[in-house]
């Protein structure tokens, strides 16, 4: 016995016996592709049209892996970002010539004011940092201290910027950062200047000792000073028993320089 086709023309429909398990009116159903057996799917078992399918299927492979191509393509890209940049594009080969050349400049000025402001901002800051330390490398010269130790302290007090003339100033600031005053002879409060600020660390116990002339003698500070450069911020004992001031001076030093003293028998 042949085997029941899933497709039949018309003729061969024609040829069918009228009942062979059932009716060939129920066996079989007019389509246009002719007639199609008629099956109860079950378990995802049907007839269906392979040749459409399989077509249907391949294209949806090639949209698939056009699709992935352009994907990767654009890996990395923020969508959003690539629209607006397309949109600018057009917008600009849009636009009249004259329109295209102004906005060209426009972006090469906005570009050239950017590098400008960054340049002048490195720079500003450049001139800030070297006056500071002029200032402070003048105020404790003017005052016979010890630049090298006492150099860092100062600055860290000093700040500068520009004045209502645009002119840059340096100023002495308090442990808020705030513009530090100080009362005057009669009774107003005044900037404190730079000298002023120096001055006063000849009296305090911390810096006192890196000054000439505040109770040791200049010969003692100029030996301690000596032994330090020469020795590696060395001392002799004695000279560290009899002249405290010294051996204080030098143990500064090394504390601003990350070293130790060194303590010599003699």
């Amino acid at each position: 016995m042949a085997k029941p086709k899933t497709v039949l023309s018309d003729s061969e429909f024609a040829a069918l016996p009228e009942s062979v398990t059932l009716p060939r009116g129920e066996l079989y159903t007019k389509t246009e592709d002719g007639y199609v057996l008629n099956v109860e799917a079950v378990k995802g078992w049907d007839v269906k049209p392979v040749e459409k399918l399989m077509a249907a299927l391949g294209s949806e492979r090639t949209t698939r892996a056009e699709l992935e191509a352009k994907l990767k393509a654009m890996d990395g890209l923020d969508p959003r970002a690539a629209r607006d940049a397309l949109a600018k594009v057009k917008e600009w080969q849009d636009s009249p010539p004259e329109a295209r050349a102004k906005a060209q400049a426009d972006a090469l000025l906005k570009e050239a004011q950017a590098k400008y402001q960054q340049e002048t901002s490195k720079l500003r800051g450049q001139l800030e940092r070297e006056l500071v330390e002029a200032k402070a490398r003048e105020a404790l010269a003017k005052h016979k201290g010890n630049v090298e130790l006492l150099l860092p302290h100062v600055k860290g007090r000093i700040k500068a910027d520009l004045d209502s003339n645009g002119e840059l100033q340096a100023y002495v600031v308090d442990a808020a950062g705030n513009k530090a005053h100080a009362m005057a002879k009669d009774g107003s409060m005044q900037p404190l200047s730079i000298e002023a600020l120096v001055e006063g660390m000849r009296s305090q116990d911390g810096y006192a000792a890196a000054f000439q002339g505040t109770g040791a003698s200049g010969a003692g500070m100029q030996t301690a000073r000596g032994a330090g450069a020469a020795g590696g911020f060395t001392i002799s004992e004695s000279q560290a028993r009899s002249d405290p001031r010294a051996y204080q001076a030098v143990r500064e030093r090394a504390i601003a320089a990350g070293q130790q003293v060194q303590i010599t028998e003699g």
